[in-house]
């Protein structure tokens, strides 16, 4: 649940408590460029809005920093190009939340605020790694999609099933192993 903080303080207070429970608190930075500067601006301000519904982000600030007018190069034509950056203050509840907001949202850069060090379950590692092959394929798919003739990308899709569903029982019979061997 996103909550607005009375104080600088109460959000500081807040944060702590929340990474003392596994949440990470991080600033990321995200960029845009355009033809005009409104419509730099106004899709920073839209990508934030967006940002701020992921599941899983306890609390998302952003700030669109100055926009910059720059000459377009030669080879592009005549004109203008405006950039600008967006800073955003990211509560998390897990490093699995944060990953995802990375691997779908691709920021320019990330800064780790807290917690200095983090310490990850098996469990908590698989899943950490299984999100970041999910968004490996699916950027391959959407790029297989794009340049396979459809009888390529039906034969591809079908094997990349056959492939999830065994990973899956791979990891369910890993798992009643590890929890036969802990009954012993």
């Amino acid at each position: 649940m996103k909550k607005d903080y009375a104080s600088q303080q109460d959000f500081e207070k807040a944060v702590l408590e929340a990474v003392k429970y596994g949440a990470v608190h991080a600033q990321l930075y995200f960029d845009a460029h355009a033809q005009d500067e409104e419509t730099v601006r106004g899709s920073l301000v839209d990508f934030v809005s967006r940002l701020s519904s992921v599941r899983g982000l306890i609390f998302c600030k952003g700030e669109v920093l100055a926009v910059i007018k720059q000459p377009k190069p030669e080879s592009e034509g005549a004109g203008d190009e405006f950039s600008s950056s967006a800073q955003v203050d990211v509560v998390a509840d897990s490093f699995n939340t944060l990953l995802n907001v990375c691997t779908d949202f691709a920021p320019m850069a990330v800064e780790i605020i807290a917690p200095s060090k983090i310490s990850l379950s098996a469990e908590e590692m698989q899943a950490v790694l299984l999100d970041a092959s999910r968004a490996a394929q699916d950027k391959a798919e959407m790029l297989y999609k794009q340049f396979l003739k459809p009888e390529q990308y039906e034969m591809l899709s079908r094997t990349l099933k056959e492939r999830i569903a065994s990973g899956k029982k791979l990891l369910d019979d890993a798992k009643a192993r590890r929890d036969a061997g802990e009954k012993k």
